[in-house]
């Protein structure tokens, strides 16, 4: 995954010493009207079955490579579907308890990722910049 930072978050990071959290939520999501899941299921979320999580935390702009390890959720008893991955960048809340950044998100197939790469970008709202 390509991380890009605009200017202004580039310099908020570096002063106050804040970091970036980058989260992949794996899961699996089935085919539409296959039989592979009971309906109202606990564990049916994100539409689809949470099947594995990978966090890490840079200091700034940073070229980060997800191990993108899964495992098969035991929910699911039968049918086709595809390994999908949502990728979430937030600051890392150490010195601000409130995230501080917006940032683009990844939501697809988790082989479309691993194939063509993933850019986010993340930039710094006025409401958030120092005077």
């Amino acid at each position: 995954m390509n991380l890009t930072l605009d200017e202004p978050a580039i310099a908020e990071l570096r002063a106050s010493g804040e970091q970036v959290t980058l989260i992949a939520y794996y899961y699996w999501r089935p085919i539409s009207g296959a039989p592979s899941h009971e309906d109202n299921e606990f564990g049916h979320v994100l539409g689809g079955y949470p099947i594995g999580e990978e966090i890490h935390e840079v200091p700034s702009q940073a070229r980060v490579a997800f191990a993108g390890v899964t495992q098969r959720s035991v929910r699911v008893r039968s049918g086709g579907g595809e390994a999908n991955v949502l990728i979430n960048v937030v600051s890392a809340r150490r010195s601000r308890p409130l995230n501080i950044l917006e940032c683009d998100i990844y939501d697809g197939s988790l082989e479309a990722a691993s194939r063509q790469g993933v850019n986010v970008h993340c930039s710094l709202p006025e409401r958030h910049r120092t005077p």
